[in-house]
């Protein structure tokens, strides 16, 4: 949980009374007396408290080493050199700051993301210069998708990715409506167009593949060697493909898009990707050259735009495209 800004108000005045202590005995009437000072009113009962969680470990305290000596009837840190003060944030950097957090807690909604919003919001309210309150509205909103099936599994699979754990996990077909036992040796967790995907060696597939976290159910860890990755192939996974679905192909080829005026217009603004290279017309229409590996993700992308965007390159991913479309 947050701690408040009056709470951490306390808890730095309590470190400078601790870390001066050799001009004031730092007793509780000491940080009573401080606090009052600057305009706190607090009891001896809330002291204690906010000491207690201070003694508490990352990222609930700051695992400070208090002790209070019944011989000299004063607090002290056991480390000597321990405190919780560091560097003032000015205005701005307190702004920034509070402009970061809104796209944390869209983006990163996982245990990982919780302890990081918890980090800034402590050093937020450690500032004693206060940020601007008069703004009735927030100035930075971002589109907070709703929260969907899987998020719970977040940091499961990170933790596997990041160790090297395989797991096992059932998996649900939405195309053939039926449920599949896994066996994947995850390597990355990635998002696109707020989905989130796991990535990794399938012993079920023999391959490399992408599994929707929304589609996975009862993800366990499994006590067996660990199939590391190729680091070429995971970041082709990575950088290489607009999506998460490759076509027929597992290297980057030329793609070739026709857009209209209007469209061009929209991609020179929103690049598909950073591969992505315009050569204009004089109607203000353009060829859109693309290097990366074809994707179920960059045919819907092209048909969301209808008749103003189309591929013209290569003959097969045309094909691909109008096999497809017979389905629909």
């Amino acid at each position: 949980m947050p701690i408040s800004k009056n709470a951490m108000r306390r808890c730095l005045i309590i470190d400078q009374v601790i870390c001066d202590r050799h001009y004031h005995k730092p007793n509780m009437q000491r940080i009573i007396d401080v606090c009052r000072e600057q305009g706190i009113e607090v009891s001896s009962e809330t002291i204690q408290k906010d000491i207690n969680m201070m003694k508490k470990d990352r990222p609930n305290g700051f695992g400070a080493p208090i002790k209070f000596d019944f011989q000299l009837q004063e607090y002290i840190y056991t480390d000597p050199k321990f405190t919780i003060n560091g560097v003032k944030l000015s205005p701005e950097d307190a702004s920034v700051l509070a402009e970061s957090l809104v796209l944390i807690k869209c983006m990163m909604r996982t245990e990982l993301g919780d302890k990081l919003r918890h980090a800034m919001e402590k050093v937020l309210s450690s500032s004693l210069e206060e940020v601007d309150q008069n703004e009735r509205y927030p100035i930075l909103k971002t589109m907070e998708p709703p929260r969907s099936r899987g998020y719970e599994f977040m940091d499961l699979l990170i933790d596997c990715c990041k160790v090297g754990i395989p797991i096992s996990f059932i998996h649900y077909s939405y195309k053939n409506e039926r449920f599949k036992s896994i066996v994947l040796h995850p390597y990355v967790v990635r998002e696109f167009e707020n989905r989130w995907y796991v990535y990794g060696f399938s012993e079920t597939h023999n391959a490399l593949r992408s599994f929707g976290l929304d589609r996975i159910y009862e993800p366990i860890k499994l006590d067996k060697k660990y199939q590391k990755g190729n680091t070429r192939q995971i970041l082709s996974f990575l950088n290489d493909m607009y999506g998460v679905f490759p076509l027929e192909v597992e290297t980057p080829v030329e793609v070739i898009l026709r857009a209209d005026p209007l469209t061009t217009k929209f991609l020179t603004a929103y690049p598909i990707h950073d591969t992505q290279e315009l050569i204009k017309f004089t109607n203000g229409g353009a060829h859109v050259k693309l290097k990366l590996i074809p994707t179920m993700e960059l045919i819907h992308l092209v048909w969301s735009y209808g008749p103003s965007l189309r591929i013209i390159a290569p003959d097969w991913l045309i094909e691909k495209q109008k096999s497809l479309k017979t389905r629909i």
